[in-house]
């Protein structure tokens, strides 16, 4: 099996450019699977036992506000045993839901997506770094990334363009940042979305 940590921030396309790996792989006869990160974000009752609850419902997508000792060892064990299933993230409920994603040992590329899967600086999303055959990053110009978040997160929540805005500038733009301060550092592989690439 490869493993690949595909890392990018909000916006950049990270979905949408696994999907198309998967689905060109796949005619070439090459199975493959996607393991986002989003199944890993903590649970809002998990949320409301932090002593700075209100600020880790704002700031929701930061890198502290994910299990991140849970995406690793689990990530572990199925690296090591070649299959095992992870937890998907329910937008409609805002929560994780266990076992939705199935990797087995057919699958010969592995995609594993999400913001911090580079973001080796910090423990413990260091121990994450033996764990990839290849890391890529998604870079994208910060305009194009702030459009993207706004116009997704303003349909997807039913706010105004305003009040979306400024929740996007206080939470997504900040850990955009630091997802591609420190993603770049450990990437091998750099890909870069562009204005017009609808990604998401």
């Amino acid at each position: 099996q490869l493993w690949i940590a595909l890392a990018g921030p909000p916006g950049s396309g990270k979905s949408t450019i696994c999907s198309k790996l998967v689905s060109s792989l796949s005619g070439r006869g090459v199975p493959a699977a996607i393991l986002p990160m989003d199944g890993f974000h903590y649970y809002r009752s998990e949320l409301d036992t932090m002593q700075n609850r209100e600020e880790a419902h704002a700031r929701r997508g930061a890198h502290w506000t994910f299990n991140a000792h849970k995406f690793v060892d689990m990530l572990a064990r199925m690296k090591d045993e070649g299959s095992g299933r992870a937890p998907s993230f329910d937008h409609a409920h805002g929560d994780p839901v266990e076992d939705a994603i199935s990797i087995e040992r057919e699958h010969r590329v592995i995609l594993v997506e999400g913001n911090y899967v580079l973001l080796y600086d910090i423990e413990p999303w260091r121990k994450l770094q033996h764990l990839f055959d290849e890391k890529w990053l998604i870079v994208c110009p910060e305009h194009v990334l702030r459009e993207r978040v706004i116009q997704r997160n303003s349909v997807a929540w039913g706010w105004d363009r305003e009040r979306t805005a400024r929740r996007v500038d206080e939470n997504d733009m900040v850990n955009a940042r630091l997802v591609m301060e420190v993603s770049s550092k450990y990437a091998e592989r750099v890909i870069t979305s562009q204005q017009d690439d609808g990604w998401c």
